[in-house]
């Protein structure tokens, strides 16, 4: 498939595509939609929320339209204060919110077998597993992740039981706004 460099976009003018005969029929994902009761309720939740707001208050209305009573936050060691306003805000609006910083076990890189800068000071290592085993054993609604690196936002994404929204995509050079990268090409 190379819908990104389609020119004609049938698909979103009503028109099935041909090239997903036979791999992912309309039919084959309306019958997933309507035979799952938490898809339909994520898309349904979606349709409602405005454009016009910013992510933060997106997130905030998911979790109001939802229902959702307590919230995980995964988040990077260099986005603590952030990791911070986002937990007092979602706290702030009567969420039980709970928080885990990448590096909450203190696990050197060396326990891993990861690269060091210098071999003789300690170096966290960020544990994207742990954090979603904590908010798994917290029982999380959803989760947030804010700010992981690339990789760390996949197995924390893999290792949580619930749905994963991100707030924030680590780019060091872009001030966290990835598109800017490949828009500026």
């Amino acid at each position: 498939m190379e819908c990104a460099l389609c020119q004609n976009k049938i698909c979103l003018k009503g028109i099935e595509c041909d090239k997903f005969y036979g791999i992912n029929s309309k039919t084959e994902n309306i019958k997933h939609y309507l035979e799952s009761d938490l898809d339909t309720r994520i898309l349904n939740t979606s349709s409602k929320i405005s454009k016009n707001i910013s992510r933060i208050e997106e997130v905030s209305s998911y979790i109001d339209f939802m229902g959702i009573k307590v919230v995980g936050i995964g988040f990077c060691k260099g986005l603590q204060k952030e990791g911070e306003i986002l937990h007092n805000y979602l706290t702030n609006k009567g969420v039980e919110c709970h928080s885990v910083i990448c590096g909450h076990a203190s696990i050197d890189n060396e326990d891993l077998n990861l690269r060091k800068k210098n071999k003789d000071v300690f170096e966290v290592s960020c544990n994207p597993y742990g954090q979603a085993t904590i908010m798994n054993n917290l029982k999380t609604e959803l989760n947030i992740a804010l700010g992981f690196c690339i990789g760390h936002d996949i197995l924390f994404s893999k290792y949580s039981e619930v749905p994963v929204t991100t707030l924030v995509v680590k780019d060091r050079v872009h001030r966290h706004c990835p598109t800017i990268g490949f828009m500026s090409k």
